[in-house]
């Protein structure tokens, strides 16, 4: 039960964390729920643009969102600690995935708010992400600074529906 109660909670400031990080004055239509280790979110926009759904889990201080916002498919990487080090914005960071077993992608990415880092996104990435049980990030600044974090997923196909609906991965 206290592992439930913390995992919930760590999602809950996942959400939170993504909802400042995307920085969108939109209404909630759906408020978020959790599938399996995701808290996914789904917010129809107004004006017919389509959108931004997401969805999103975390280790450590760290998160993974996978999201399609108004059609574009992106991976943020978000610092959820409690006393973060403000990311300097603009910064560039080497990117390597690596699911299950899988080969491990490399791409890049930069810092778009103090805290959240863009990665430069391709769909099979996110395809392989979507069949995968286990997803590990390493995130590389130009100082040659790491970070490892490895991200139990579960019902991630279920998580990702709206995501491959919207931005067409199927």
């Amino acid at each position: 039960m206290r592992k439930t109660s913390s995992v919930v909670i760590a999602t809950l400031m996942l959400a939170a964390a993504l909802t400042c990080a995307l920085n969108r004055s939109v209404q909630a239509e759906d408020s978020g729920r959790l599938i399996g280790s995701w808290y996914v979110t789904a917010t129809e926009d107004r004006f017919g643009k389509g959108g931004t759904f997401a969805a999103l889990t975390g280790d450590a201080g760290v998160g993974l969102a996978v999201r399609c916002i108004e059609g574009d498919l992106t991976i943020g990487v978000l610092d959820m600690s409690p006393d973060p080090k403000p990311l300097p914005i603009g910064g560039k960071f080497v990117i390597k995935l690596r699911i299950d077993k899988e080969p491990i992608m490399t791409t890049v990415g930069q810092a778009i708010s103090d805290r959240l880092i863009q990665v430069s996104t391709q769909a099979d990435m996110v395809r392989t992400i979507r069949k995968g049980r286990e997803t590990a990030l390493r995130l590389e600044s130009a100082d040659g600074v790491s970070l490892t974090r490895i991200f139990k997923t579960r019902e991630t196909s279920k998580a990702f529906d709206r995501i491959a609906k919207e931005c067409n991965l199927d």
